[in-house]
């Protein structure tokens, strides 16, 4: 199991993330760009010290500054594979795969084999002279992981995997890592800003921001109830809270009905397709209805969003057949609809 407190102060800047993880999950650490997920990271890889509280794995306790313990990074059972992968480019992608095992005291010959092994379930056999200038950015991926996977780690730590390569490949080499990391044992823990490789290859997500867990859980808790602005943009809806009186919302000077009753401080989230467009104050069973100003037009491909001002901000989607329609351009002032049962409510 992994058993990681880190608290890392680096100037202004303090990091206090707990992340725990059983053998055979995948945990996402999903943040934006300076949240401290690279800082987490390189603590659990041992390339940084904690300044305070822990880290465990299987019960061996591998950073504790209290009692004065630390483990050198060449001597945890921890994987590394960075984000530009950092394949030596003199070395075959036989010998990249063996270097790990070589470090650890394994004679060349048996390094070697191990590695041929490991090229050969990665579909890489054929290719295990060829230097990494030769290989494309999925083979190359496949032997930084082939390298980190051959030293047998119970940790496996991806720092942005994916982000190199391009879109087509991206998607090949997602659907592959995800089977891939099935077979694998240890714990895996993938640092990532994109939510479709959370979604994809883990079972657990911890959403940092600002050095802190801004949200902790399983795919399904965390994409249900979203519970910061960053998560919600992340899964395209709309995130709003207020205090909540039975099936009332006071968000700003604005109300939202719903269909849950609740009371207290609540979060409300509402999906930008469920928010319907009209030139004028509609009519009809939609409890929810704002007077709203188009602030910009997104176009994604068959479908097109609308950022919104107001007395409620939010994003609403059309397809680009009612765009037209409507003939919707930026800082035309429109209507915002919702029906109650749209309105997804939850405590705080």
């Amino acid at each position: 199991m992994l058993d990681a407190h880190l608290q890392i102060t680096q100037g202004p800047f303090e990091l206090d993330v707990r992340i725990e993880a059983h053998p055979g999950s995948v945990i996402a650490v999903l943040g934006p760009n300076g949240a401290g997920k690279t800082t987490a990271l390189r603590a659990i890889a041992g390339t940084l010290a904690l300044d305070g509280g822990h880290l465990r794995v299987d019960d061996v306790e591998l950073d504790n500054p209290t009692t004065g313990t630390w483990v050198p990074a060449e001597k945890r059972q921890v994987g590394l594979v960075h984000q530009d992968l950092l394949l030596f480019p003199h070395l075959s992608a036989l010998e990249n795969v063996a270097f790990g095992l070589r470090a650890r005291g394994a004679s060349r010959a048996v390094a070697r084999g191990d590695a041929m092994r490991w090229l050969d379930r990665f579909e890489l056999g054929e290719l295990s002279a060829s230097r990494p200038s030769t290989l494309s950015g999925g083979q190359a991926q496949r032997v930084a992981l082939a390298r980190a996977l051959a030293t047998e780690p119970r940790v496996l730590l991806l720092d942005e995997p994916l982000s190199a390569l391009d879109p087509a490949t991206r998607q090949a080499t997602r659907r592959d890592l995800r089977r891939w990391l099935d077979g694998f044992e240890g714990i895996t823990v993938v640092v990532t800003h994109d939510p479709l490789d959370a979604l994809t290859l883990a079972d657990g997500v911890v959403v940092v921001e600002q050095g802190q867990v801004a949200q902790a859980g399983t795919i399904v808790e965390v994409t249900a109830r979203p519970r910061s602005r960053y998560v919600a943009d992340l899964l395209g809806t709309n995130l709003l809270h207020g205090i909540a009186t039975g099936t009332t919302i006071a968000v700003g000077a604005a109300t939202v009905a719903t269909a849950d009753a609740l009371d207290g401080p609540v979060f409300a989230s509402v999906s930008p397709a469920a928010i319907t467009v009209h030139r004028g104050e509609p009519e009809g069973s939609a409890r929810n209805r704002w007077p709203a100003v188009i602030e910009a037009i997104d176009l994604l491909g068959d479908r097109v969003r609308l950022h919104t001002t107001g007395i409620l901000p939010l994003v609403a989607e059309v397809t680009p057949a009612a765009l037209a329609e409507l003939d919707l351009r930026t800082g035309d002032a429109v209507w915002l609809a919702v029906k109650a049962t749209e309105v997804r409510v939850y405590l705080r």
